[in-house]
């Protein structure tokens, strides 16, 4: 099963989309993102939401 792991700023604009495989783990490289708050969610093929929160880059 693939995933999407999608990171939105507090717009709710997409900044980053990572590609998940069935790797249990997701390492989120942070390029030109500044710190701030970001909303997260993980979606399965199926358009189904596995998870979702907020995170803070610092």
């Amino acid at each position: 099963m693939k995933s999407i792991f999608i990171v939105n700023d507090l717009l709710g604009q997409e900044v980053q989309n990572i590609y998940v495989g069935s790797n249990k783990e997701i390492v989120i490289h942070r390029n030109n993102l500044p710190g701030g708050m970001y909303f997260y969610k993980l979606i399965d093929d199926n358009k189904t939401v596995l998870g979702a929160g907020k995170m803070l880059m610092e």
